[in-house]
């Protein structure tokens, strides 16, 4: 079959397409409505229960969880970033952030003193 322009398709053939693509449009854009409504009311859950827990139990951490649940309004920046931290808070844990961290000052210190592994001089 060869296309000449419109000339091999018929106008019901055209209408159907149009009609189907404003059909899944609008549905496509109630789905992305939808789930925005319900990330954002989410948000406002996780933040209002941050909140509440803080000012039950005022603590370092519980501070940082109402600022960061603050920041995750924030689009884009604050998503990363909000994210990140509950992901490490939930998943790994602090603590053991915070020894990799302490291992790796640990490690530079050492390096400075004794010379680079690589190169054997002080840095």
């Amino acid at each position: 079959m060869v296309f000449y322009g419109n000339k091999t398709i018929s106008a019901s053939f055209v209408q159907a397409a149009k009609s189907d693509f404003t059909y899944l449009a609008k549905a496509g854009g109630i789905i992305q409505t939808g789930l925005k409504t319900t990330s954002v009311i989410f948000g406002w859950v996780g933040a209002t229960t941050s909140t509440i827990s803080f000012i039950s139990n005022p603590t370092k951490k519980g501070f940082a969880d109402v600022v960061m649940s603050g920041v995750a309004f924030v689009p884009v920046v604050g998503w990363a970033l909000s994210g990140s931290y509950f992901i490490i808070d939930q998943t790994v844990g602090w603590e053991k952030v915070m020894k990799v961290m302490e291992g790796a000052k640990e490690y530079n210190e050492s390096a400075r003193k004794e010379g680079c592994w690589w190169c054997a001089l002080p840095h």
